[in-house]
Parts: structure tokens; C-alpha cells; sequence
């Protein structure tokens, strides 16, 4: 009985001790809940009264064309051929919209092109392989190989006051478009980076022009097509043109493909849809039945490389072959999905369709302070309103012509 009664008291012990260490647990556990609720609402505090960090650009002291001022505006800098120029300390500014540059920065000292400029007459020339620029400072009329052309801005001496030095700036994307090189620029926070690169060289519809007009992304299921080593997608007629064997005939779309040099016909056939253009006509006949396409296919040559391809427009014909198609205007990205994964909703893009624009001549590009966007040639043109994505097609049935969704009308240029 003794053993029995010590036994109980130990036990009796052990079950206090446990209480109490319970009860000291969670004493212990609330106290550090409080000072944690305690420690968050101070940081929460101290994120209030923490001014927000503005970025802003370096103010520059200039004198343009006689007159002094304080420019706090984004700063210009240059890539030719993605190698940054030497700027020597002096940015390019944007005025009026436009970036300018110091020619003898990005196109003399650089050797881009031949440059002289006779102070006594203000007049410079610039010069680039079979093109020849002559431009007059303060002024916007200019000849381009003798003939004349409207500047959308003149050019303008100016002095950076802190480098004591005086530069006659030029606006950059007339200048690069007029020797027939490609610009495109990007903007931050405090400057715009602008990008010279040379344009492709093509010929189609008995004429062989510099295009400098987008050269759109192709993605089919989500996959780029490389095209950029043959001839790359283009715009012309505001439609998307592709090569027609490299991106329908190939995987994943695996169409076949048949060009008649003959008759100057093109067929695609994949599953029951079977499509025949002929180069030269808007007349397409699908599964027997005629219809009009937005632009005709063409024959086009890479002038650099010498070989040609048959492009044909992306859009109406990834839609009678029942694909889902959307143009993403700010990417300058076309995207098909094929039926084979339509019905994959979290492969399709979730954006609205706008329509690309024309090519292929240069035109003025947007204000640099904003993302610049695909723009029309051959005449300055607005970028196009944002137009309702068009649903994709059923695969059509045997005997059954497909119908495609009505093709938003181009935007006026």
C-alpha cells in the first residue's frame, strides 16, 4: 500500500509539473504573438513616413541655338549595330518629340557615313554609300540624291555648357531612315536608347526597295520560327506576310505544300482543308469555294542573299486551316495555335488584336517618352486602334467550306 500511495504522489507531481509547464508554453507563445503584431505595425509605419524614391534625369545646361536653358529631359544614346557610339559626355535631347544627336558623334566619328558641314552656309551633308543627305540647320526643307524632302523637325546647334563644347544635332530617325538603315529605339526612366541596324534589302512587284518596316515574331504553339537567316516575316498592305513553306509546311502545322512555278499557284492542304492561291491575285479558292484575302501572295527576294520565297498572309490563312491567330502590335509578335491544342485556353494569349501596319518606306516614329509602337510606311500614319481579337474557326468538315471570323478592316493610313 505504501509503494501504491508514493507511487499516486509521483504521478500526481508529474501532472503539475506538466500543467504548469503548459500553462508557461503558452504565456510564452502569447507574448511573442504581441511583440511580433508590435514589431509589423512599426515596420508598417516607418513604409508610410518613407518618402517615395523618384528617379530622375541629369539636368543638362545647354545654350540651343543661342538660347539658354536647363534640360532635364531623357537623355539620347546610340547603338549601331548593337555597339554602343561614344557619346564624349554629350547626350543626345528629345525636342518636339523627336530624339536628336550629334552628327559627328553617331555618324562621322563612328565612320557610319561621310559627313561636312560648311559653317558659313549652315548647310550639312551626309553621305552613305548611293544616298546623300543635305540638310540646313534651322531649317526643314532638305534634299534627299537631289530631290527634295520635308524634315518633321530642323536641325539645331547647341552648346553643352558644362563640356564647353557646341554640336549640331540632327533628328536621328530621319536621318537613319533617309540613308535606308533601320531605327528603333527603347526608353527608361532617364534616357532613350536608340538602335541603327541595317535593313533588309528586298524585291517583290517589280521594284526592289530598303525595307525598314517591322519584321514581325512568328510563334506557332508557343515556338518561334526562324526566319531571320532566310527572309524574315514583313508587313505589307497592313498584313502579316510569311514565308508559306517554312511556316505551314513545317512542324508543327505540317501542311503540305505544292507551288506551281507554272501557273504561279500555291497549295496547302492539312486534314480536309485544302487552300490554293495564285501570286499576283487576292483570289483564294478554299476547298473549291473562291474567297478574297486582305493582300495577294508574292514572290519576294532577299536581295542579300539571292534566293526567293512565296509569302502569303498569316492571318486569313491560319484561320481557314481553323488555327487560332492574335498580332500583339506592342511585341510585334504574330501567334497561331493549331487546333490540335485550341481548345487549351492557357496557351492562347490574352490580349486584344490590333492590326499591323503597312511597309515598306520610312516614317516618323512615336513621341521616345512612350513605348514606341509598329508604324506605317511609306507616309507617317497613326498606330492603329486596338481591334477585338477575332474568335478561331471550327475545323471545318469535309464537304463544308470553312468560314473564317470577319478580318477587322485595316486602319486607314
Amino acid at each position: 500500500m505504501k509503494l501504491i500511495n508514493e507511487e499516486h504522489q509521483v504521478i500526481g507531481s508529474f501532472s503539475r509539473t506538466i500543467q504548469t509547464s503548459s500553462k508557461d508554453t503558452k504565456e510564452r507563445s502569447k507574448v511573442i504573438r504581441r511583440t511580433l503584431n508590435c514589431v509589423i505595425a512599426l515596420l508598417f509605419l516607418l513604409t508610410l513616413m518613407t518618402p517615395t524614391m523618384t528617379v530622375k534625369a541629369a539636368s543638362l545646361e545647354l545654350k540651343v541655338d543661342g538660347v539658354k536653358t536647363t534640360y532635364t529631359g531623357k537623355e539620347v544614346y546610340i547603338n549601331i549595330n548593337n555597339k554602343q557610339v561614344d557619346m564624349k559626355g554629350t547626350p543626345g535631347i528629345v525636342m518636339q518629340g523627336t530624339s536628336y544627336v550629334s552628327y559627328k558623334d553617331v555618324f562621322a566619328k563612328s565612320k557610319f557615313a561621310t559627313c561636312k558641314y560648311d559653317s558659313k552656309k549652315k548647310k550639312l551633308t551626309i553621305q552613305k554609300a548611293d544616298k546623300t543627305l543635305v540638310m540646313t540647320v534651322g531649317s526643314t526643307s532638305a534634299t534627299l540624291n537631289g530631290k527634295k524632302v520635308t524634315m518633321p523637325v530642323p536641325p539645331i546647334k547647341v552648346t553643352y555648357v558644362g563640356k564647353k563644347s557646341t554640336k549640331i544635332l540632327v533628328p536621328t530617325e530621319f536621318v537613319v531612315n533617309s540613308l535606308g538603315y533601320k531605327y528603333s529605339w527603347v526608353a527608361d526612366d532617364t534616357k532613350v536608347t536608340g538602335n541603327i541596324n541595317k535593313c533588309v534589302k528586298i524585291s517583290y512587284d517589280n521594284q526592289t526597295i530598303d525595307y525598314i518596316g517591322a519584321t514581325p515574331t512568328i510563334l506557332v504553339n508557343g515556338k518561334k520560327v526562324n526566319l531571320d537567316s532566310t527572309l524574315p516575316a514583313i508587313i505589307l498592305d497592313q498584313s502579316v506576310m510569311v514565308q508559306a513553306k517554312k511556316v505551314f509546311a513545317s512542324k508543327p502545322i505540317n501542311a503540305t505544300y505544292k507551288y506551281n512555278k507554272a501557273k504561279k499557284t500555291i497549295t496547302l492542304t492539312r486534314k480536309n482543308v485544302k487552300i490554293v492561291m495564285t501570286l499576283g491575285s487576292k483570289t483564294a479558292v478554299i476547298n473549291g469555294k473562291k474567297v478574297t484575302l486582305p493582300t495577294h501572295a508574292r514572290l519576294v527576294k532577299n536581295e542579300t542573299t539571292g534566293k526567293s520565297y512565296v509569302v502569303i498572309p498569316a492571318e486569313l490563312t491560319s484561320k481557314y486551316l481553323g488555327f487560332f491567330y492574335q498580332w500583339d502590335n506592342a511585341k510585334r509578335t504574330s501567334t497561331i495555335i493549331t487546333d490540335d491544342v485550341e481548345n487549351e485556353t492557357s496557351s492562347k494569349p490574352d490580349k486584344e488584336e490590333t492590326k499591323p501596319t503597312t511597309t515598306p518606306e520610312p516614317t516618323k516614329k512615336p513621341n521616345p517618352t512612350t513605348t514606341p509602337k509598329p508604324t506605317a510606311t511609306p507616309k507617317p500614319t497613326a498606330t492603329p486602334k486596338p481591334t477585338a481579337t477575332p474568335k478561331p474557326t471550327a475545323t471545318p468538315k469535309p464537304t463544308a467550306t470553312p468560314t473564317p471570323t470577319a478580318t477587322p478592316k485595316p486602319t486607314a493610313t
